[in-house]
């Protein structure tokens, strides 16, 4: 919640401050892409490099999209969501981490 009174110099003292990275979600997802590095890649890149331009630009609507690309894409995120839960369940560090989701905190091998 926003504190508008708040000075800097006390928020950034206080154990609610963390930098980008430091929070328990974002070390789980850094080690989750180290073993899933699709997570971090363009989708479609691996497979279809050559058409890769035509959509790293952004389209005005979906009728700019080349053909297929939007069920292409579904087909590659469903194929990464499950290689990142394997890789979860895999790893009883990630199974173990604790994790904040949408103001629940839960462990790794529960998220997935």
């Amino acid at each position: 919640i926003l504190n508008p009174s708040l000075a800097v110099e006390r928020f950034a003292g206080t154990p609610a401050f963390q930098m980008e990275g430091e929070t328990p979600t974002e070390l789980f997802f850094t080690s989750l892409m180290q073993r899933v590095p699709r997570l971090a890649q363009v989708p479609l890149s691996q497979s279809e490099p050559l058409l890769a331009t035509r959509w790293l630009t952004r389209p005005l609507s979906d009728s700019d999209l080349p053909e297929g690309y939007l069920s292409r894409v579904l087909e590659e995120v469903r194929s990464v969501a499950a290689e990142a839960i394997e890789a979860v369940l895999a790893s009883k560090k990630l199974q173990g981490k604790r994790l904040q989701l949408g103001g629940r905190e839960l462990k790794g091998g529960d998220a997935v």
